[in-house]
């Protein structure tokens, strides 16, 4: 305060804020109030502004604008299109957040200057560019749908410091289950760190990730050149003093806590929770000391806003967001961290399971799957390179529907530590840096999938730090927990168990009488885990993941091992009735063995199909027949870790079996069956060449020939937009395939059967406006489809 006058009757009065709300100034005299002021202070750096795309003329664009942190005051969004300054229209989603929209009448550059309580905000003006409509604009999905995605920001209400988990949730679906999607989060220094992306039962999406520095984080997608910012969020800093303690999110009819710190015992708060509707939630209020506590229930999901106003009328604003409570069934950690999934128990029918990962590269990699207690299946395994990998899950030796998922192993650029994993009944022995465990003071738990107990020991190292020793016997996901009673504090360790050295013989379409009766058997003996269902799966893994020379057994391509010791090109001579001999008697031994065997997959014919058998003392012999019976030759390449590489090319269509000898016996599991197929066998009929825009087009796929497998159809737009699909099975086993196009030009036909392309394909269809008709399409009334790829199961008839 310094005079302004030389009578000493005026004063100026300056002070700098630190915090964007209302402030009061109160002027009193011989301690007499002469007048109370109400001062709006304002942040203009906390206001942030969703990506602004470029337009169309006649397409609605929609932005927001969030000034939640900004304090009070007065925003402006200002549109030009060069010529006048265009209407928009403003609405008030939630607490001072705005969805603006608005029509570009012409092309061109438009510029939008938003300014709060007359000051530009930091990126303003903003300018777009908007471009004339095109046919294939007018028929082309809207890419400003991403609008209709809110995504919303959980945590605590007065914000996330470093160290916490901070995560926001889309409501709104934005893919299909387990269909994976890019996305990113970038901290303050715009640097991509690693996040979690989590998918419940109804579709929606959880990003979650732990911020190292205060800060705008950002959750994006897209590319370098073309960003989209799903959201933001401020993360406080390490040392920010809280005084409200409670989540932004709630889950319905949950009981729900929020905690007021208050130091003046004097203080008399009034608390009100408004819904969207403005009707007003009842709420318990209890005072404790300095600690004023608020209990609510609610019973709808949607917005609230909850008043908080304390003695000095000051005015607290908080959104809180009610939503269902749904379970996690996928979780993508990306690279060296944890990915699972839930496959609901209504899709796995019966007990005979078989499921396999394999990275980018068709690598096998270690995976551990298992019935949880809901009788759910779940798998797990941890990416240890970037690209897409794949699950293939069988049951009776039939592919799943909805197999194989693909899922995207991402990465960062900040370095993170590796979750921890672990053979089983092998020993897992870590350290906590810095962590010193004086008398025994930390409570320590280690519990297995099924969330019981198991035994481990604790000890120190040199430097006094904890050490945890533990050997799983289960596979799945271990947790560690240290939590302290003395200042309330927890920390959670991940540990993956696999096993990586008991695999079991691929299943066979059918099962005897007697091999159903020992597997009954099995289950009655084994009363030491008799309860876990892990017993029921064994990990399928391989124990080289990591060696570049191994391929898909669906490539045409032979690539020899670099690692070899000799090669050997077998025929043996064995009759049908030395085979039949051996497995009637070996039915009468009750012991059950199993062997390593991997990427044993259906081949195809006239090509070279692998698989690997861990044979380290070779006692092995293997016979192959083809589906007339006749035996094929294969070679084998004997690798230096005790694995055989063993090679065949079936030539004609159908079910193989592969015999596994052991001293002149065979395993009660064998034969191994894998069917043989023919892309080249599957024939088109009445393919069109040119068709007619926005008219119903159809032609038939005639695969009887071709043997069991997998029809993939992928018809793709001149915008590499693929179209929706559709597919009947007629009586006589031709597929009928349906499409219409809306866009003119070139349309690309992909059909790969199991994976692999058939003749003449990919293939061309130009789509034309025939009879030269002008379409009037209103956009308003259109609907998509969004289809990426239609898969259809043909299995061969068998006589």
């Amino acid at each position: 305060m310094k005079s302004i006058s030389n009578d000493n009757k005026h004063y100026e009065i300056s002070f700098i804020p630190n915090i964007a709300r209302q402030h009061i100034v109160k002027i009193s005299y011989n301690e007499k109030i002469l007048s109370t002021n109400h001062i709006d202070v304002c942040n203009i750096n906390k206001i942030y502004v969703s990506s602004i795309h470029n337009g169309i003329v006649g397409k609605p664009l929609i932005f927001s604008v969030d000034t939640y942190d900004a304090g009070e005051g007065h925003l402006e969004v200002t549109i030009s299109d060069g010529q006048r300054t265009l209407p928009a229209e403003l609405k008030n989603n939630q607490t001072r957040k705005f969805d603006i929209a608005f029509i570009p009448e012409i092309s061109g550059l438009h510029t939008i200057v938003i300014t709060f309580n007359g000051i530009s905000i930091e990126g303003s003006p903003f300018i777009i560019h908007i471009d004339e409509p095109s046919i294939s604009d007018d028929h082309s999905l809207d890419e400003d749908n991403d609008n209709d995605f809110e995504f919303l920001i959980g945590g605590q209400l007065e914000g996330t410091k470093i160290g916490e988990i901070a995560w926001i949730i889309c409501e709104t679906s934005l893919t299909d289950m387990y269909e994976d999607f890019n996305l990113y989060v970038t901290d303050p220094e715009k640097v991509i760190i690693k996040h979690t992306r989590i998918q419940d039962l109804d579709g929606r999406w959880r990003i979650e990730f732990e911020p190292t520095q205060a800060g705008i984080y950002q959750i994006q997608t897209g590319s370098d050149k073309s960003q989209i910012t799903f959201s933001s969020i401020d993360i406080l800093p390490l040392d920010y003093e809280r005084y409200i303690y409670g989540e932004r999110i709630v889950y319905l009819n949950a009981l729900n806590f929020i905690s007021i710190i208050s130091d003046n015992d004097d203080d008399d708060i009034k608390v009100r929770l408004i819904s969207s509707n403005n009707n007003e939630i009842p709420i318990e209020i209890e005072k404790h000391s300095s600690e004023w506590k608020i209990y609510y229930s609610l019973t709808e999901t949607g917005y609230y806003q909850l008043n908080i106003i304390d003695d000095d009328d000051e005015k607290q604003l908080f959104d809180i967001y009610c939503i269902t409570e749904k379970i996690d069934v996928f979780r993508n950690g990306g690279i060296e961290d944890i990915t699972r999934l839930i496959i609901d128990r209504t899709k796995i029918i019966g007990d005979d399971i078989n499921v396999i990962v394999k990275d980018g590269l068709a690598h096998t990699i270690p995976a551990a799957f298992y019935r949880n207690l809901s009788r759910d299946l779940v798998i797990e395994y941890i990416p240890v390179r970037t690209d897409i990998h794949e699950i293939f899950i069988r049951t009776q030796n039939k592919l799943l529907d909805i197999c194989p998922i693909r899922i995207m192993a991402f990465c960062a650029e900040k370095s993170y530590e590796p979750v921890l994993r672990v053979q089983i009944k092998e020993i897992l022995e870590h350290t906590f840096s810095g962590v010193i465990d004086q008398n025994n003071q930390l409570e320590i738990s280690v519990t297995d999938p099924f969330e019981r107990p198991i035994s481990f020991q604790r000890s120190k190292n040199e430097h006094g730090e904890l050490t945890i020793s533990l050997s799983p016997v289960r596979v799945g996901t271990h947790w560690i927990c240290i939590s302290n009673d003395e200042n309330d504090s927890f920390a959670l360790l991940p540990i993956f168990a696999y096993d990586d050295d008991y695999i079991p013989l691929s299943p066979i379409d059918k099962q005897s009488l007697h091999e159903k009766i020992i597997s009954n058997d099995h289950d009655t003996h084994s009363t030491n885990d008799s309860y876990s269902p892990c017993r029921e799966f064994t990990t399928v893994s391989e124990t080289s993941e990591f060696r570049p020379s191994r391929q898909s057994s669906l490539s045409p391509l032979r690539v020899p091992s670099p690692i070899k010791e000799d090669i050997t090109i077998t025929s043996p001579i064995i009759s049908n009735e030395f085979l039949q001999s051996s497995i009637i008697n070996d039915q009468s031994n009750s012991v059950v063995q199993t062997y390593d065997i991997t990427d044993l997959n259906d081949p195809c014919i006239c090509h070279i199909s692998k698989f690997y058998l861990k044979d380290p003392d070779d006692k092995f012999n293997i016979i192959i027949h083809d589906t007339n019976g006749n035996t094929i030759d294969y070679k084998i390449e004997c690798l230096s870790d005790g694995r055989k590489c063993i090679s065949y090319e079936p030539t004609i269509v159908g079910p193989m079996k592969i015999y596994i000898l052991n001293k002149k016996e065979t395993f009660n599991e064998n034969p191994l069956i894998v069917n043989a197929f023919d892309p080249s066998a599957v024939h088109l009929i009445n393919f069109p060449k040119n068709i007619q825009i926005n008219k119903t087009t159809c032609f038939y796929i005639d695969p009887i020939k071709a043997g069991k497998g997998i029809i993939q159809i992928i018809i793709k737009d001149p915008n590499n937009q693929s179209l929706p699909i559709t597919i009947q099975k007629q009586s006589n086993e031709q597929i009928v395939v349906q499409f219409k196009p809306i866009v003119l030009g070139l349309h690309t036909v992909s059909i790969l059967f199991n994976r692999i392309p058939i003749s003449r394909t990919p293939m061309q269809i130009l789509v034309e406006n025939i009879e030269q008709r002008k379409y009037n399409i209103s956009i308003d009334n259109m609907t998509y489809l969004f289809f990426v790829e239609l898969t259809y199961i043909f299995e061969e008839n068998s006589e």
